[in-house]
């Protein structure tokens, strides 16, 4: 994601050496502007990128060979989203909404990879939260504040997406 660009950089990757190649077509042109942090669903099928300049995530998919095609329009976000996670199961994605302390919450449509934000959503974490991320098995999502100097621990419903705070948190 290139923030001043608006523009996204995509690379194969030489398995033996570690060393990138520009896909054909890099870089591609981002659906939002600003974009600052991605995310890869579990299968590799699809990118999701949160646009911290125009609050909104965009969803991509990712063709053979890692060319990138917009799947459906930008969502709404919260304010200055600066972080994205896929659960585990592939099933959610949730956006750190900066300046609104919160993390929103997606579905998303197996079939194209569009997102739908979920009922409840955005779901409330501690200051200015910055980074997300899965425990291994998709139970817990820990969510670092910024503003605060904590952590924030949600419990995963996996049947409805939906979040909720432990007893304590944040941390």
């Amino acid at each position: 994601a290139n923030q001043l660009s608006n523009d996204l950089s995509a690379y194969s990757i030489d398995s033996a050496t570690g060393a990138l190649t520009p896909i054909a077509g890099s870089p591609f042109a981002a659906s939002g502007t600003a974009p600052t942090a991605l995310a890869v669903d579990p299968n590799g099928s699809y990118l999701y990128v949160v646009n911290n300049g125009s609050d909104n995530v965009s969803a991509y998919s990712i063709a053979a060979g890692g060319t990138l095609s917009a799947a459906g329009v930008p969502i709404p976000t919260g304010s200055a989203p600066d972080a994205v996670a896929v659960d585990p199961a592939d099933h959610y994605v949730y956006v750190a909404n900066f300046a609104a302390n919160s993390v929103s919450a997606y579905s998303i449509d197996e079939a194209t990879g569009s997102l739908t934000e979920l009922p409840n959503s955005p779901f409330p974490v501690g200051a200015q939260p910055t980074s997300l991320k899965f425990d291994p098995n998709g139970n817990f999502l820990y969510v670092t504040g910024f503003g605060g100097a904590n952590v924030t621990v949600l419990a995963l419903d996996s049947a409805t997406g939906s979040l909720s705070a432990l007893s304590g948190s944040p941390f």
